[in-house]
């Protein structure tokens, strides 16, 4: 076994430990969870269905806002009574207010003037109902900047609610007094065809009563959307933009204790792999952002299994901190709740699209473009897989020059291998001059030496950004390829054996790379090699989205047929003419 056969066993070795941390980190492979307790406390929503009604009102069972970073579960009258005098409001009954549109079902609580959930009706869950936002509340709004401030948790508003000529209800205004001038009112607006809903927020009579900030505050919900839980919790982060920099916090790493950002914050987030609640303060001077893991999780349904528990007790929070507006003025926040849609989320303003990961800056621009190029492809081809397909050969096609060159190189050196040989052996004793000979034979020969490799160095950009599109893109979710491709956005799965997956689209890409090494001019001494890191690109991508896979495969048999092609060229070619 020569120098470099040792050296490629090593390097793989590597490539094989060191590749799932990476892939943790981009969210890619399942990381290892800590116990998580499954007997958490809370009050969790009743689930509210039927589309016959705009609105209905949703009798109150139990419960208030809920404990943060384990504080106790409910607002009490003492509780309230150290704010500004709300604790008669305590004991009034409370209801529930749904709003339905053809997009989306959103559910109110007059407790707390809370968004409880958001319920997406264009959007099937992995139990294929429609997706559900239910952080029981998602979304509500507290005075302090503390995020154990109970003052509104418990109490009740009154309702009022704006419908238009359809009969769908535009306006929901949420108002809360006492005898001391305090009145806090809550407006949301919504619209029937958009997931943004804006907050119009009043208080009067709050800085007299020496309250100077206030916060909103998002909550994740049950990660009962996708087929694949550990992805989605390796996905489920909380995200700010604070000045020009976005900030990500994963739930694993917020488990360890709250992040905490200062300055001007545009907006906070919480979001899976697919969805997102993110809330922008639009008039308001923002202080600080804080991110944690919410220390009453949705209490998971009783007999479920740990790793089932996981899906209700991982959760993430933000909470934005604002200065409370002087009487008689209103601050104005948008808050959204739908899909990772990046184009959708363009279109809202305020860089929200960054909430969705397609890489870093310097990737971003490709990574834009072949989002764009597949979702135009998309009007005109209604299956996704086919898309790639055409995807991979428009890519192939546009980088044609530089591969080409690059098999025309690696062949010319591959020729003049003898000749290199003879060098190494007339100065094994002497690297100096070996290197000077050898590059003396390369003018020669008029090949570069980089000439093999640089052609790949300046694709990377685009494979990159491949990576992160098809991750991440929601227009590959659920998105059927055909017969057992179900979802390009998941691994295929064919059958399973004693629990292991048995994956046919990556044998199929393993295939067409050892039929590209074999149309590929290779080193003979260095084909051990070749074999082994086809073996470890088989192990990297037995797990990957099978869209991932497919473009993956497409492109290495279009690789093979482009090596075939400059091969035979080569052969027909009419030899040089000698004197």
């Amino acid at each position: 076994m020569d120098r470099r056969t040792i050296l490629a066993i090593a390097l793989s070795a590597l490539v094989l430990i060191f590749a799932p941390m990476l892939l943790e980190r981009l969210g890619v492979m399942p990381k290892r969870q800590a116990a998580t307790p499954a007997d958490r406390t809370g009050a969790s929503s009743p689930v509210v269905s039927g589309d016959s009604a705009a609105t209905a009102a949703v009798p109150e069972t139990s419960g208030g806002l809920g404990g943060l970073g384990g504080l106790p579960q409910a607002a009490t009258a003492a509780d309230a009574a150290s704010g500004p005098g709300l604790a008669g409001a305590l004991t009034a009954p409370a209801r529930r207010i749904l709003v339905a549109s053809d997009l989306y079902e959103a559910e109110f609580d007059s407790r707390g003037a809370r968004l409880v959930a958001m319920r997406l009706k264009r959007y099937m869950a992995a139990d294929k109902g429609a997706v559900r936002l239910d952080g029981s509340p998602a979304f509500w709004l507290e005075l302090g900047d503390k995020l154990s401030s109970r003052v509104l948790a418990n109490a009740v508003y009154d309702v009022s609610e704006s419908t238009d000529a359809s009969g769908f209800t535009r306006r929901l205004r949420f108002a809360i007094a006492d005898t001391s001038g305090v009145r806090i009112t809550q407006t949301y607006t919504l619209d029937p065809k958009s997931y943004l809903i804006d907050l119009e927020v009043r208080m009067d009579g709050v800085l007299q009563r020496g309250v100077t900030d206030y916060h909103v505050a998002l909550r994740s919900w049950p990660l009962v959307t996708e087929r694949n839980l550990q992805e989605d919790i390796n996905n489920l982060q909380a995200v700010s933009l604070v000045g020009k920099d976005v900030k990500r916090h994963r739930y694993n790493d917020l488990r360890k204790g709250e992040k905490s950002e200062e300055g001007a914050i545009r907006w906070a987030a919480v979001r899976s792999k697919y969805f997102t609640l993110a809330a922008i303060p639009e008039q308001a001077s923002s202080k600080s952002v804080r991110t944690f893991v919410p220390g009453d999780g949705i209490p998971p349904p009783a007999g479920s299994s740990p790793a089932d528990a996981q899906m209700f007790t991982s959760q993430v929070g933000a909470a934005i901190v604002l200065p409370v507006p002087p009487a008689g003025m209103t601050h104005h926040l948008l808050i959204y709740a739908g899909p990772n849609d990046y184009w959708m989320l363009e279109k809202v303003g305020h860089r929200l699209q960054n909430v969705v990961d397609l890489g870093w800056s310097w990737i971003l621009p490709f990574s834009r473009a072949i989002l764009k190029v597949m979702v135009f492809f998309h009007q005109f081809i209604a299956n996704y897989g086919l898309v790639i397909l055409l995807l991979s050969a428009l890519v192939k096609i546009l980088f044609h020059p530089l591969t080409a060159s690059s098999l025309r190189s690696m062949r010319a050196m591959q020729r003049i291998q003898p000749e290199v040989e003879k060098l190494r052996k007339r100065h094994e004793k002497d690297p100096q001059r070996l290197n000077q000979a050898v590059f003396a034979l390369y003018k020669e020969h008029k090949i570069s030496p980089f000439g093999g490799c640089l052609p790949m160095v300046i694709q990377m950009p685009v494979m990159f950004a491949l990576y992160q599109v098809f991750l991440h893109a929601i227009e590959l979710r659920q998105a059927p390829f055909l017969l057992w491709i179900d979802d390009l956005s998941a691994p295929d799965v064919l059958f399973s054996v004693a629990g292991f997956p048995i994956r046919i689209l990556p044998a199929i890409m393993f295939g067409s790379s050892l039929l590209q090494q074999k149309l590929t001019p290779t080193d003979p001494r260095q084909v051990t090699t070749m074999y082994i890191m086809n073996v470890v690109m088989l192990v990297l991508f037995y797990n990957l989205p099978s869209g991932l896979v497919l473009y993956w495969t497409v492109t290495n048999l279009l690789t093979a047929l482009q090596q075939y092609l400059v091969t035979h060229g080569e052969r027909s070619a009419p030899e040089p003419a000698t004197t």
